[in-house]
């Protein structure tokens, strides 16, 4: 597939950047929502491929009881990390848009963590990297990925969105400072971590509430993280019918600030799982050239989803009935 030039180029130049690497490779802990959900669905002897795997900060935990473990990134310099702290493990440097060399059904689970799928510029290829995760699947395969809030506007202060600024502040401090410039920086990244919500909100509701994103329920945002990228987010809802079009049906959601209580409009993003679902002879490239979402039912016949066609806005459904969080 040809990637559309531009805001692609974009986000692949960021993540190849040395502070942005530098940043990622500091991280090497899961978040309490990851930790959740694989312990809950990891079994023993899974074929795993770790998609936006960075600097191999989810590759411990998967590879640990793995019958096979493969982590992907378009990035080569966080390939480089990965492969020098974790030599034993297989690394490759590879657009999760292509999985060409991957065969029908080669993993059991495939993981896109850290809004990984987000970055994909433009919807086409954000919907071909999901086309590929579908095929690589085998019958029953889980998918376990994370997508930002489109409705999130009061973030909490103590979210991964505030570390990832304040650590990409202080990533940026030059070896000829002095050290009275030095602790300057550790102390407005400091501060900037500290942020009250309602100073980390004013942004937010400055950008979304006024952007077809927070009132269409999708779409394309700037993210001001790591000094700038194009991200996508949408609520819980339209992910999931999305998903549905490619025979993946939703299982299981929690809230990024996991074990902590957080509103639909203060949660930064959602942690899903997907299950590969197994439909009769007949309807297996059917969701692929469809183009509408639907579901599988009880008897394998595949039924379309309601869609509203009028253009008001849709985020009303999750706003009356938020996405279960199964804890």
């Amino acid at each position: 597939m040809i990637r559309e030039p531009g805001n692609a180029e974009l986000n692949l130049s960021v993540f190849r950047d040395k502070r942005t690497v530098n940043t990622y490779a500091r991280y090497q802990d899961l978040q309490p929502c990851e930790a959740f959900l694989f312990d809950k669905y990891l079994r023993p002897r899974m074929r795993i491929l770790d998609l936006g795997v960075g600097a191999g900060r989810t590759a411990p935990v998967l590879a640990a009881g793995a019958a096979s473990y493969v982590g992907v990134d378009y990035s080569p310099e966080m390939i480089d990390v990965c492969r020098s702290r974790y030599p034993s493990l297989v690394f490759q440097i590879a657009d999760a848009v292509d999985l060409s060399e991957f065969s029908d059904g080669s993993f059991d689970l495939v993981v896109f963590a850290f809004n990984g799928l987000d970055y994909l510029y433009p919807d086409s290829a954000r919907r071909s990297c999901i086309r590929e995760i579908c095929r690589v699947l085998e019958r029953g395969g889980l998918f376990i990925c994370s997508v930002h809030n489109a409705l999130c506007v009061f973030p909490r202060s103590d979210n991964e969105v505030a570390r990832i600024r304040a650590d990409y502040l202080t990533s940026k401090v030059s070896p000829n400072w002095t050290s009275a410039q030095r602790a300057c920086s550790k102390a407005v990244s400091a501060i900037l971590r500290m942020k009250s919500n309602t100073s980390l909100a004013y942004g937010n509701i400055r950008h979304k509430l006024f952007s077809r994103v927070f009132w269409k329920g999708e779409g394309y945002f700037y993210d001001r993280t790591h000094g700038g990228l194009f991200t996508r987010a949408a609520i819980p809802h339209k992910v999931r019918a999305e998903m549905a079009q490619f025979n993946l049906e939703g299982i299981d959601t929690v809230k990024c600030e996991f074990p902590q209580e957080s509103g639909l409009f203060s949660t930064a993003w959602f942690y899903y799982v997907f299950r590969k679902q197994v439909p009769m002879e007949g309807h297996c490239t059917n969701y692929r050239s469809s183009g509408k979402a639907g579901r599988l039912r009880s008897d394998g016949s595949y039924s379309e989803l309601e869609h509203r066609g009028n253009g008001q806005s849709e985020w009303a459904n999750d706003f009356i009935r938020p996405a279960r969080t199964r804890l």
